[in-house]
């Protein structure tokens, strides 16, 4: 795709006719005309660099990697062959691009764009904002909270009575109580939330003995997953070998992020909680992870005291976050493939075998502060689901195949034609909504639970919206629902808008009820964890949409009995192997494919690469 290079044809023309063919937004193109105007700016190549910085953000990219343009080409928009701009050699474009005035080395200059050493290519705020966070995780990794080493030998023995040496559970809490930064990563089932319950009743031990303050905060992005959170750490705690002083110290309530933080209705992009006033907490808990962006996880962090323990719990093989950024990813995807390395854990292991901890710094790095755990408490080893996930995360399409011949609980259809639901959809639909209505809004919003519909795309004929339309219709062809009214009996609906004064916010899933109880229809939601449901009027909700189906974005955080997992009859840039593995294990019972196998195929070749610095920033590579 690359060009004979310079500087003879119009930037403006070039950003026009990219725009037309849908490779850039109006935005990208407007705006970048609209400074160049303003700087005096005119090459051409100069501003298809800057427009493809901006673009690269809307595409969930930190940068633009213009050596892996030059490399790929454009890609992202519409079809290669119809792309109506050259390349420029990359040493030519890094050249000129240095050389202008809206360009700087690093955030400190104060441009509006920031081109590193590796020659990618940043809006500066998200240059600042990927140097701030790697600044900050690098400072949590050089402190080393004290302990009581008595004390801790107690606590894990009586969490891990039965824990042979390589138990990665009891290692990742080790790591979490040596450190103020610790990152665990786990698929489903791999006890990520049984650790971390652990690691707080270590900590609270620790902080009994010395008789300091605990306090810990639960976090996580959208309110389900920030409800499912405080939900499995309150069940864990009876199972809890500690005094009832212990118990009774430990969190059990979450909260997502924004809310934490202190949402401002005039100033949406700050908080109330930032580094000049910060968090009152000794320990924060941020669960899924991986679906947070860079802007607002350098936020939190920002919020987040110094001397506070930090722990990142999540899966570095799910989706990354909707908005700009691979954290996990990035944090997982240095140089060295192993989690930690074998001197930390050999300094770990006289924890439990000596009366003297080994002198010496505990830890190496970023490399140390990382942990995944691979055992999977879930699935037996004969799920069908299990293989299947394990084949796509390996990339592995013959064992792909092989799961859906070989397993009862992982099963593959047809698509089928025109604009009806696939036969094998409609049968499932029906089967777990009929009788719902004849429920207790609770027990409706339990059997919401159990089943969910799961869309690659948005739009188009198997996205989000037309799905949406055909479940309903045929729910009230088969007579399970009934009613004209927008808000008819038994409609799903997910909030798309954050609204702090309802506290409600994008992902909650609630449930419309008609009942006699009441003279108008209600809206109900589950609150934090034990508390009893919460309703409104359907008049005062924030804005929402349908939920018998939602994108595999938008279920991350959740968990239901039985997934029906809803793609394309053609290879699409949204169809990965990331896609397909977070859609596969929101199931835990069983999953049901609709593709065709060439579709499935592609999708496992392909993975997400988001463009970032930030891996090369915490793992010791020069970015400016």
């Amino acid at each position: 795709m690359t060009a004979p290079h310079g500087d003879s044809t119009s930037g403006i023309g070039d950003l026009q006719a990219l725009a037309d063919a849908g490779v850039l937004s109006r935005l990208d193109q407007y705006q970048v005309q609209h400074l160049c105007r303003i700087a005096g700016e005119e090459s051409p190549t100069v501003q298809l660099g800057l427009a493809l910085a901006s673009r690269a953000v809307r595409l969930g990219h930190v940068c633009a990697d213009l050596s892996r343009i030059c490399q790929d080409g454009l890609g992202g928009g519409a079809d290669e062959r119809t792309q109506p701009a050259a390349l420029p050699q990359l040493s030519h474009w890094l050249k000129t691009l240095r050389a202008s005035a809206l360009v700087g080395e690093s955030p400190d200059d104060g441009r509006p764009w920031v081109l590193d050493t590796a020659g990618r290519l940043y809006l500066h705020r998200y240059a600042e904002y990927q140097s701030a966070l790697s600044t900050n995780l690098l400072r949590r990794v050089d402190r080393a909270p004290g302990w009581d080493l008595p004390t801790l030998r107690s606590g894990l023995t009586r969490l891990f009575p039965n824990a042979d040496p390589d138990d990665k559970q009891r290692t990742a809490c080790l790591i979490a109580l040596l450190q103020n930064l610790s990152v665990i990563s786990g698929g489903p089932g791999t006890g990520k939330t049984f650790t971390a319950t652990r690691i707080l009743a270590l900590l609270a031990e620790q902080a009994l003995h010395r008789g300091t303050a605990f306090s810990a905060t639960l976090l996580a992005p959208t309110g389900k997953a920030a409800q499912r959170l405080g939900s499995s750490i309150q069940s864990g705690i009876p199972g809890l070998d500690v005094s009832a002083d212990i118990a009774a110290m430990l969190p059990t309530e979450a909260s997502t992020i924004h809310r934490a933080l202190g949402y401002l209705p005039r100033t949406p992009t700050r908080f109330r909680h930032n580094a000049d006033n910060p968090l009152h907490t000794d320990i924060v808990i941020v669960d899924e992870a991986s679906m947070v962006d860079l802007a607002l996880m350098c936020k939190l962090l920002d919020a987040v005291p110094d001397d506070a323990r930090v722990i990142l719990l999540g899966d570095k093989e799910q989706l990354a976050s909707v908005e700009a950024g691979a954290i996990l990813g990035n944090i997982f995807g240095g140089s060295r493939s192993t989690p930690y390395s074998d001197p930390f854990v050999k300094r770990l292991a006289p924890i439990c075998a000596s009366e003297e901890f080994p002198a010496g710094p505990t830890t190496e790095g970023i490399w140390d502060c990382r942990i995944h755990l691979d055992r999977s408490r879930r699935y037996q080893d004969g799920s069908g689901i299990n293989a299947l996930a394990q084949g796509v995360n390996t990339g592995n399409t013959t064992a792909v195949g092989e799961a859906f011949k070989q397993h009862r609980d992982a099963a593959l259809y047809d698509l089928g034609i025109g604009h009806e639901l696939p036969a094998e959809l409609r049968r499932s639909v029906v089967k777990a909504y009929s009788g719902v209505r004849e429920l207790t809004p609770e027990h409706r919003l339990d059997a919401l639970d159990r089943y969910r519909v799961l869309c690659a795309h948005r739009s188009g004929r198997r996205g989000v919206i037309a799905t949406n339309e055909l479940i309903e219709r045929s729910l009230m062809d088969a007579g399970i629902l009934q009613g004209s009214d927008p808000f008819y009996d038994g409609r799903p609906i997910m909030i798309t808008a954050n609204d702090y004064r309802l506290d409600l916010y994008n992902g909650d899933i609630g449930i419309i009820v008609h009942g006699t109880d009441f003279k108008r229809p209600a809206a109900f939601f589950r609150g934090v964890a034990g508390a009893p449901l919460r309703q409104f009027a359907p008049a005062s909700l924030p804005q929402h949409e349908t939920a018998f189906a939602m994108t595999v974005h938008k279920s991350q955080g959740s968990e239901f009995d039985k997934v029906s997992l809803l793609l394309t009859d053609t290879v699409s840039p949204m169809l990965t192997r990331e896609l397909l593995y977070t859609g596969i294990t929101r199931a835990k019972l069983s999953v049901e494919l609709f593709a065709p196998i060439a579709v499935i195929n592609a999708a496992v070749r392909q993975r997400i690469s988001r463009a970032s610095g930030l891996a090369d920033a915490l793992w010791g590579a020069p970015t400016h």
